[in-house]
């Protein structure tokens, strides 16, 4: 087939077929691609050197893929862990005004101090202190 053939037989631009974009038959399931982790929103707290200075050290020590945002995303989660929540509750029945928010910031940083440390057991170093206090 040479050119004028192949001009002949489409006579104009609107007899071509149009893309109208990728499109998934119904009896298929759509597969979206997985979310990234959203980006931590930094108050001026997590934005302190400590942060990394964990992230170094656990580089140092057993995890070579630690990174700073991992170690805030540990201490954020920490904040609200079911062990941290329990030992608030102890601590409302002793003292009622007790400062639960100085509590959970500090079981947090003992967390992610304590990152990679374990005892003979094999339990986290963390929960055997937090054990004997409740």
């Amino acid at each position: 087939m040479d050119d004028s053939t192949a001009t002949a037989s489409i006579s104009s631009y609107d007899e071509l077929p149009r893309y109208s974009g990728h499109q998934v038959p119904a009896s298929l399931p759509r597969r979206l691609p997985p979310d990234p982790e959203p980006p931590i929103p930094l108050s001026p707290f997590l934005q302190l050197p400590i942060f990394e200075a964990f992230a170094q050290h656990l580089r140092e020590k057993e995890n070579p893929d630690a990174t700073a945002d991992g170690v805030r995303r540990n201490y954020l989660a920490a904040l609200t862990a079911p062990t941290v929540e329990a030992i608030i509750g102890q601590l409302h029945q002793y003292l009622p005004a007790g400062d639960a928010d100085l509590l959970r910031r500090a079981y947090a940083l003992a967390v992610i101090a304590h990152a990679g440390q374990y005892r003979q057991s094999g339990e986290p170093y963390i929960d055997h202190p937090v054990a004997v206090a409740s």
